[in-house]
């Protein structure tokens, strides 16, 4: 015969503790989970720098919170239709620690060579970051042209599962941007390879000679 009682008991115990788990997550959540907007953005382009075509955003960390890392993840449809390369994406310097309340900008830049990649009409700007509980989330400012900003909302950060398509498709974008070289780490050391081989050419015939005896010792 079975014992309701003890049943019973045993039931609203494990209801209990699932409860307890719950809100402990919840306030774990709210304790260390942190959330980015988008407060400034702007595009450009300043003809007297060496990468002219600019993308800057300025972020506010209104969680309570720590930002490990942020990126700016630019994408755009390949700007030939040969069916090599679908799409490029590009990855700007991260910045890393953002705190509580704080302000940083991000900012990518890309030379001529690199921009005329994509179709200069289909941009999209995305920013991704990563919390302190390794959350990856992700905030798209939009890319309006004038005040439009000031007639809607802006759009939140949404956290991507990583048990979900959208993470595991954001990864591989990340690694996509990699592979073109198109990170930050790739452009320095392909333009750095590039400064140093002109360098060679240029000198590759220059032969020393001496002006005098003292040059000889």
């Amino acid at each position: 015969m079975f014992n309701w009682a003890s049943i019973s008991i045993n039931v609203l115990l494990l209801i209990a503790t699932i409860g307890t788990v719950v809100y402990a997550s919840k306030t774990l959540l709210m304790e260390y989970s942190s959330q980015v907007t988008v407060s400034r953005y702007k595009k450009g382009i300043n003809i007297n720098n060496k990468h002219p075509f600019y993308w800057e955003v300025e972020l506010t960390n209104v969680g309570k919170g720590y930002i490990v890392k942020a990126f700016i993840l630019l994408s755009a449809p390949s700007s030939k239709s040969d069916g090599k390369v679908k799409k490029y994406y590009f990855l700007s310097k991260p910045i890393v620690g953002i705190k509580p309340d704080q302000n940083r900008s991000l900012r990518l830049e890309l030379s001529k060579e690199k921009f005329n990649l994509g179709n200069s009409e289909a941009y999209e700007l995305e920013v991704i970051y990563q919390d302190s509980l390794n959350n990856y989330c992700i905030v798209s400012p939009g890319m309006d042209e004038g005040n439009s900003h000031l007639e809607r909302f802006d759009k939140l950060p949404k956290r991507m599962s990583k048990l979900g398509w959208k993470y595991w498709c954001y990864k591989k974008k990340l690694k996509v941007a990699i592979e073109q070289e198109n990170s930050y780490p790739k452009i320095f050391n392909a333009e750095l390879k590039e400064s140093h081989q002109q360098i060679e050419e240029k000198f590759k015939n220059f032969k020393f000679e001496p002006t005098n005896k003292e040059d000889t010792n």
